[in-house]
């Protein structure tokens, strides 16, 4: 196995990890704050034998719109920290005002370490692309409140435009201007 695929495996393995974690606790502690009657039965008609049963259809838009908001909210901030962090990298590297702004504000640490790479941009980025189109088709079904559905189209824009910065970034790197 290539050391390029075997890092695009150890990336993709955490983003993945947090959004069943994310979807699954979301759910939970909806359920315990506001009671709602949730029933767990199988159905081996539809393509996940395992399905969640929810009393009442409002309940059902409730759990659905909160749970995929928390979902898109701890896949995009990670994300948008990743591209945040690289663009001040290189904007420190090229500009020394940068440096004297992030010692006034004490980020100098942002500057110290680059640990973050386009590979792993860009895997968050297709993760939180997969969401957001996930998200998008539930509102179009009704399934899922409209302003979370405009957010994760929003966040998914925001997403193409941070990994398309990082892949300059990480270019002007192989071949400077």
């Amino acid at each position: 196995m290539s050391n390029l695929l075997k890092r695009a495996l150890k990336f993709s393995i955490a983003p993945a990890i947090i959004i069943i974690a994310s979807k699954v606790i979301g759910i939970l502690v909806l359920n315990a704050i506001y009671g709602l009657d949730l029933q767990i039965g199988n159905d081996l008609g539809q393509s996940f034998s395992t399905q969640l049963y929810v009393s009442s259809e409002n309940d059902a838009l409730y759990l659905n719109s909160i749970t995929d908001a928390i979902t898109l909210a701890v896949i995009a901030l990670p994300l948008f920290y990743m591209v945040l962090k690289t663009s001040i990298l290189q904007d420190s590297q090229k500009n020394p005002r940068t440096v004297v702004k992030l010692t006034k504000a004490n980020l100098l640490k942002w500057i110290t370490k680059d640990d973050v790479s386009f590979l792993k941009t860009f895997i968050w980025t297709a993760y939180l692309w997969i969401i957001s189109g996930l998200i998008v088709a539930n509102t179009l079904q009704g399934k899922t409140y409209i302003g979370i559905g405009v957010a994760a189209g929003v966040c998914a824009l925001m997403a193409s435009w941070g990994v398309l910065r990082t892949f300059e970034i990480e270019s002007n790197k192989v071949y400077p201007e």
